[in-house]
């Protein structure tokens, strides 16, 4: 074998690391490198610093995500449309009722699909 890969998970954004890998072949020979890498920066975010109300449409399917809720359209300035939902089974984020109020990124229109934010 003239080469190793692996994966390592759970490592923080933009942040130097070295490790050092050893190995030994079946006829007893060894060797080993360091190895220094670095994590790409974590993407920035821009925030909504201005939003456009559009309709809002009640959406009642029966047996779905986010029964009964109401969508209140929102278009910021990056052209990403948020909702927000009220009293919200969410996009997946298991609230019952209630009077809790939600943002939602939407991802995806037919079917209605989005992200918490």
């Amino acid at each position: 074998m003239t080469s190793h890969s692996g994966i390592v998970a759970g490592l923080k954004p933009g942040t130097a690391y070295a490790c050092q890998v050893q190995s030994t072949t079946a006829s007893g020979s060894s060797g080993s490198a360091t190895v220094s890498v670095a994590t790409t920066a974590e993407p920035s975010s821009t925030p909504i610093t201005g939003l456009s109300v559009g309709g809002f449409t009640p959406y009642n399917a029966s047996g779905q995500q986010m029964d009964g809720d109401t969508f209140y359209n929102c278009i910021s300035n990056d052209s990403t449309t948020y909702v927000t939902l009220d009293d919200s089974n969410g996009f997946g984020l298991g609230l019952t009722g209630g009077s809790n109020q939600m943002l939602g990124k939407l991802i995806g229109e037919s079917p209605a699909l989005g992200a918490d934010v």
